[in-house]
């Protein structure tokens, strides 16, 4: 949300800035079936209730998972 603040005030170095901080994390978001990683970590951050998912997709793997908790873990405080 950062770096879209960031475009939208025209501060491209701010944008590029914040988006160095988060661009590490997103091979590991696709590592495993999109969108269940990614929403796997809005479950951990506490916005959204459940990492549940609908066929045909499946829940992450125990190991993305303890990787996913591990890049959540390392995220800054909101």
């Amino acid at each position: 949300m950062e770096v879209a603040r960031a475009f939208d005030g025209n501060d491209v170095a701010r944008a590029r800035e914040v988006w160095r901080t988060v661009a590490p994390m997103v091979p590991t978001l696709f590592a495993e079936s999109n969108p269940m990683p990614l929403k796997y970590c809005l479950w951990r951050l506490g916005l959204i209730r459940s990492p549940e998912c609908r066929l045909p997709l499946t829940q992450v793997s125990s190991g993305m998972a303890a990787t996913l908790e591990s890049l959540v873990a390392g995220l800054p405080e909101r």
